[in-house]
């Protein structure tokens, strides 16, 4: 999934990461840049109350993206399952 939005500095929209059920998938490219293990996930909790309380219940998929230059702005958004 990731390989379908950009990257940092070369993109205008990017992948934080994203939840599907039960499963939480955060960005491979983050998690290698952190300054200390967690950091991204945390950052997340922080800026995204649908991330932190994300039950999973449903068939949709939660994504949080990024849509300015610095690509440090956290944008979550529910994608319905398609019919």
């Amino acid at each position: 999934m990731f390989n379908l939005a950009g990257s940092f500095y070369s993109e205008q929209m990017t992948l934080w990461g994203y939840k599907y059920k039960d499963q939480a998938v955060i960005s491979p490219d983050l998690i290698e840049n952190e300054f200390e293990k967690g950091d991204t996930e945390k950052l997340l909790n922080e800026e995204s109350k649908l991330w932190r309380e994300w039950r999973g219940k449903g068939e949709a998929t939660l994504i949080l993206v990024a849509f300015t230059d610095d690509g440090n702005d956290v944008n979550d958004v529910i994608i319905p399952r398609c019919k």
